[in-house]
């Protein structure tokens, strides 16, 4: 703000008024000029004058003029700050889209790492270029650039029929490629399940016993190959047991045939216990021992049994051999990890005949003090399918139990005893001679109302102490046993 402002500007009336009329601003003479007698007087020659502003005015107006350069600068950098931050979350946007999509979309089971790879890069790029060219879809759509503003006078009707006409064409070749799209991923999404059940897996290593020893339950049937029966105590597995010996009329193999002193025969042969209907191969398979004594007297080779029940399934491996190609096919019965624990322990408590009873498990009167004892379940099948059993359990032996139901064992349900059943005897072949109505009416009793069940059924609240006790120290079993739902749905396809 200058105090005085030179002009050469000729005065009149009219310029004279505007600028006398301005706040704070006086019209002194220049000593330089021409006297001023009449400044109206046209007559003089450019006159040369000053305006003068007061200190007070010149004051006033640079407080005001700072401040609004001030909020202008604010204003501007506000504006620019918001344009800015628009763009990244529409950029960010777009990413993450892109990599939703790329995401949904795999690649086939079939095709090796590189080849995944190179179609995701190629599809990301794909994408990339659709958005870049505005052929992608209608939610991914960058903004188009603004354009400029037609001149005046020009005639711009035709122009904005021809953009309505380049829109439209652009929203009917997005749709297209929606619907490109969407085909996609419907014939992707029909093999995602193949893939996450085997590509997924491939990796995980089982035992080698496991491997190679007993056959993988999609392997088709043969001659050589023997039932075995994983038994999982207070989970069905007496019925299954007393059905497959008293109504399909099969020579069995487990702890029964060493009754009567027949634990001290020197050759393998066929037993009745107790003039009993079954027929059982002289040896007991469910202990370390007798499964030593069983391979030294060579069970599989022989054929003499039918089914082999046991509940240690790696020691049990031994019994076969690839030398004979005598491997064996697993199957089992699953029951609910707790409801299971709750039965077993109240079986256990008065069960003198059972190798593991207890007089300390005896005096344990309530589910709660089973729960915090030495005696309670601690992710039993979770262990015995690992063979880890002792120490502390990790998801990677979690993971690894998975496999090993995946790949070689047919399972079925105590929930559903008959349909399992019927599984299990389609899956083997037992019904080839066909099943009499004897054998139907015999098959009921023993599944339906069960060989070994308790007289008092215990049933435990789910939000009691002892129940949630037991759910803390088997969560892996829990979370196997949910792996066994969905197994038991996905193997109907073995049957079909």
């Amino acid at each position: 703000c200058s105090p005085t402002i030179q002009t050469k500007q000729g005065f009149n009336k009219t310029n004279f008024n505007r600028i006398h009329k301005l706040p704070g601003v006086m019209i002194v003479s220049d000593p330089s000029s021409t006297s001023l007698s009449d400044p109206y007087n046209p007559s003089h020659l450019r006159p040369r004058h000053r305006r003068e502003q007061s200190p007070a005015a010149c004051a006033q107006l640079k407080t005001d003029t700072g401040k609004k350069k001030t909020l202008t600068s604010r204003y501007s950098k506000g504006k620019e700050s918001t344009e800015r931050m628009k763009e990244k979350l529409t950029f960010l946007r777009y990413v993450g889209l892109i990599l939703i999509l790329v995401l949904m979309m795999p690649d086939k089971a079939n095709m090796n790492a590189e080849n995944s790879v190179d179609l995701t890069t190629k599809h990301t790029k794909s994408l990339a270029h659709n958005f870049s060219s505005g052929t992608g879809t209608s939610n991914l759509r960058v903004p188009p650039k603004k354009r400029r503003k037609t001149r005046r006078g020009r005639n711009t009707g035709a122009s904005a029929e021809g953009k309505i006409k380049s829109s439209n064409a652009s929203e009917r070749q997005d749709d297209r490629n929606i619907s490109n799209a969407n085909k996609e991923v419907r014939e992707r999404e029909g093999t995602m399940k193949d893939i996450n059940q085997s590509d997924s897996n491939i990796l995980v290593a089982i035992p080698n016993n496991i491997e190679s020893l007993l056959r993988d339950v999609h392997e088709p049937i043969v001659k050589n190959d023997v039932p075995f029966f994983w038994h999982i105590l207070k989970s069905g597995g007496t019925s299954v047991k007393d059905a497959i010996g008293m109504c399909l009329d099969l020579v069995e193999a487990s702890e029964s045939g060493i009754l009567q002193g027949h634990d001290s025969d020197s050759s393998l042969e066929k037993v009745r216990i107790a003039n009993g209907k079954i027929e059982y191969a002289n040896v007991d398979t469910t202990t370390a021992k007798g499964i030593s004594r069983a391979v030294s007297m060579q069970l599989v080779e022989s054929e003499i049994a039918d089914v082999i029940f046991s509940p240690l399934l790696h020691e049990s491996t031994r019994l076969f051999d690839n030398e004979s190609r005598h491997k064996g096919r697993v199957f089992c019965m699953f029951r609910h990890p707790i409801e299971r624990a709750i039965s077993l322990f109240y079986y256990l408590r008065d069960a003198a005949h059972e190798p593991t009873f207890s007089e300390k498990l005896k005096k344990i009167q309530s589910v709660e003090d089973y729960a915090v004892s030495e005696f309670a379940e601690h992710n039993w099948m979770t262990r015995f399918l690992t063979n880890t059993m002792t120490g502390t359990l990790t998801s990677e032996h979690l993971t690894m139990a998975k496999e090993i139901l995946r790949r070689k064992v047919l399972v079925g349900l105590t929930r559903d005893m008959e349909a399992s059943f019927e599984r299990f005897i389609k899956y083997f072949g037992w019904d080839r001679n066909g099943i009499s109505n004897d054998q139907k009416i015999c098959l009921k009793q023993y599944l339906f109302h069960g060989s070994n069940r308790s007289k008092n059924r215990h049933k435990v609240n789910q939000d009691s102490s002892g129940w949630l006790l037991l759910k803390e120290k088997n969560v892996y079993d829990l979370q196997l046993y949910d792996y066994v739902l969905q197994l038991y749905e996905d193997q109907r396809e073995i049957l079909l």
